[in-house]
C-alpha cells in the first residue's frame, strides 16, 4: 500500500498529471501520512515477530517525516517507542537505548518512556544509564503503580488512537497552496484496566495536527505548483485542444479521511491468566463517554519485553478501522 503513495517522476502518467486538475492527479500523500503508512506496516511486522522487516519500515517512517534539510528530525514519539520496542524484542539493546532515549527527550514527563530506557540499558549492561532512568521513573510513578525494575511484572501494552485527523484547507495567504487545520474532535482522556479495577491513564504522545503542520512539504508543493502552472500555460497555447486539456490551477485538499487525531500508549499490569480489560474515555466534564467504551477479552499479561501489544481506536474515528474484539 505504501508504494502507491508516490509517483515516479518522468513517467508518462506524471507528465499527463501535471496538466490535470490537482484533485484528479495520482495522490502523492503528505509527509505525515507516509510516516503513518510506514509505521502501520512496521507495527504489522512487529506483531508477526518479523523484527528485521519492522526495523526497516520504522527507519523508513523516520525518513519520510524527516524532510530534506539537515536537522529536520522526526519528533513522532510513538514511532520511536515502537522502534525501540522492536529492537528490545530483537535483542538489539543498544539500538533500543537510542530509540527510548529519544522518547525521553521528547516526552520528559512520560514515565513509561523512562521505564523502557531503564530496561534497555540494563540489558545492554549500561548500569549508569539504567540507574538514572529508573530514578526518573520512580519520581514519576506512585509506588503501587510501578512495574518491577527487572521487567518481570506481567503487562499488556496498548496503542490507542482517538479523534479525527488534520484536514486540508486553502492557505490564508496563498490560496493556491494548501494548509493544515485541526479537526473539530472533542479532547478525550483515555484510561484502561481490568474490568471493575482501578484504571491506568493512557497519555497522549502525539498530536497528528502538529505532525502534519510541522512536517514540511510546503516547498515541494510550491515547486510542483510552479511546474504545473508553467506546463499548463504551454498546453493552453496549443491550437484547438489546449484549453480543453489543461485544467485551471486549484488547491489540492485531499488527505487521509481515516487519519487519527491523537496517539496514546500505556502499559497495563495484568495477570498471566485470561483477563478482560476495559477502555474508558472521559470528556472535558470528567463524565465517561459511553459510546467510546470498549472491552478486550482473554488478554494475558507477559513480562515487559514480551508484552502483547493491542491496537485500538475510539470514536469519532473508530468506524474507519475494525475495532471489534472477541
Amino acid at each position: 500500500a505504501t508504494t502507491n503513495l508516490s509517483v515516479e517522476l518522468g513517467s508518462v502518467g506524471t507528465g499527463i498529471a501535471i496538466i490535470q486538475a490537482e484533485s484528479k492527479r495520482p495522490y502523492r500523500g503528505h509527509p505525515h501520512e507516509k510516516m503513518l503508512a510506514r509505521t502501520y506496516l512496521g507495527l504489522a511486522y512487529l506483531q508477526q515477530g518479523k523484527h528485521e522487516d519492522a526495523r526497516i519500515e520504522f527507519a523508513k517512517a523516520r525518513e519520510e517525516h524527516r524532510g530534506k534539510k539537515a536537522g529536520q528530525d522526526t519528533d513522532f514519539t510513538t514511532g520511536h517507542f515502537l522502534e525501540g520496542l522492536n529492537s528490545l524484542r530483537d535483542q538489539r539493546y543498544n539500538d533500543a537505548q537510542v530509540s527510548f532515549r529519544k522518547v525521553t527527550e521528547l516526552k520528559q514527563e512520560w514515565a513509561l518512556g523512562w521505564y523502557a530506557l531503564c530496561r534497555a540499558s540494563e540489558l545492554a549492561r549500561d548500569e549508569s544509564e539504567a540507574s538514572g532512568a529508573w530514578t526518573r521513573y520512580e519520581a514519576l510513578t506512585p509506588a503501587e503503580a510501578r512495574l518491577a525494575r527487572d521487567g518481570s511484572t506481567p503487562c499488556v501494552l496498548f496503542l490507542v488512537e482517538s479523534g479525527w485527523g488534520p484536514v486540508r484547507k486553502p492557505d490564508e495567504v496563498i490560496e493556491e497552496l494548501g494548509a493544515w487545520g485541526a479537526a473539530e474532535s472533542p479532547p478525550l482522556h483515555i484510561a484502561l484496566g481490568p474490568v471493575g479495577q482501578p484504571k491506568v491513564d493512557a497519555p497522549s504522545l502525539d498530536d497528528l495536527y502538529f505532525q502534519a503542520s510541522t512536517a514540511g512539504g510546503t516547498s515541494g508543493e510550491a515547486a510542483r505548483k510552479v511546474v504545473s502552472s508553467a506546463a499548463k500555460g504551454l498546453v493552453r497555447n496549443l491550437p484547438f485542444v489546449g484549453r480543453h486539456l489543461a485544467s485551471k490551477n486549484e488547491v489540492d485538499l485531499r488527505c487521509w479521511a481515516s487519519s487519527p487525531g491523537m496517539m496514546h500508549v500505556a502499559a497495563i499490569p495484568l495477570p498471566a491468566q485470561p483477563t478482560s480489560v476495559e477502555l474508558i474515555c472521559t470528556g472535558k466534564s470528567g463524565r465517561p463517554v459511553g459510546a467510546n467504551h470498549q472491552v478486550f477479552h482473554y488478554l494475558r499479561g507477559r513480562p515487559f519485553g514480551e508484552a502483547p501489544l493491542v491496537y485500538a481506536r475510539v470514536l469519532p474515528n473508530a468506524g474507519a478501522r475494525a475495532t471489534l474484539h472477541g
